[in-house]
């Protein structure tokens, strides 16, 4: 099998196997620029988040734990452990938010009063979309969330893939080369425009 083969082969199956990634990151997108229109279909902000629960919680901690240990004491308390933020202070209050595209979580925590405050984003598509384009990971101790930036990696790597083995085609196929030489330097000449404009 020559060289040849192999790269259009690759180039054939890495594209299969991505589709759902490509499709994702493409639909995404839309959703991501063209923010105001789905603004505007929803009557306000697209994520919206509604009050699930509103209870009194108390970690039991060391004097010297972190905001991250009272935010991991927090979701464990709440079974939903896994890929999170958090921002604030432990002196005055803190945002949890657990990072689930299909079942957001924003839970506010004020130690002052223990009080533990958990609200749920609406699944609406975009919102769902825009949290799958900005998922990453690495960062978990569970495998699946992991796996899942492993995939986003292979599609960094499918994509620069594709773009090298397409100028391989391109140039292997004497009868393309003229127009493929045309769409190569308008491409460019237009990406360079961008660059020095916007």
């Amino acid at each position: 099998m020559g060289v040849s083969l192999i790269i259009r082969r690759v180039h054939l199956y890495l594209a299969l196997f991505l589709t759902p990634w490509m499709l994702m990151y493409a639909i995404s997108t839309i959703a991501m620029n063209h923010r105001g229109w789905f603004e505007s279909y929803y009557g306000g902000r697209v994520a919206r988040w509604d009050r699930v629960s509103k209870e009194k919680f108390a970690p039991a901690l060391t004097p010297d734990a972190s905001r991250q240990d009272v935010a991991d004491a927090i979701l464990a308390h709440l079974h939903i452990e896994g890929e999170h933020s958090v921002r604030g202070r432990l002196t005055q209050r803190l945002s949890i938010t657990r990072d689930n595209p299909f079942d957001m979580r924003r839970i506010t925590y004020s130690p002052s009063d223990s009080l533990l405050v958990v609200e749920k984003r609406r699944s609406r598509l975009p919102a769902i979309l825009e949290s799958l384009h900005r998922r990453r990971s690495y960062q978990s101790l569970i495998l699946t969330e992991d796996l899942w930036g492993f995939t986003v990696d292979l599609t960094i790597l499918a994509m620069l893939f594709w773009a090298g083995s397409g100028l391989w085609l391109w140039w292997e196929m004497s009868v393309t080369r003229r127009l493929g030489a045309i769409a190569l330097v308008t491409g460019i000449a237009l990406y360079g425009f961008f660059l020095l404009t916007i």
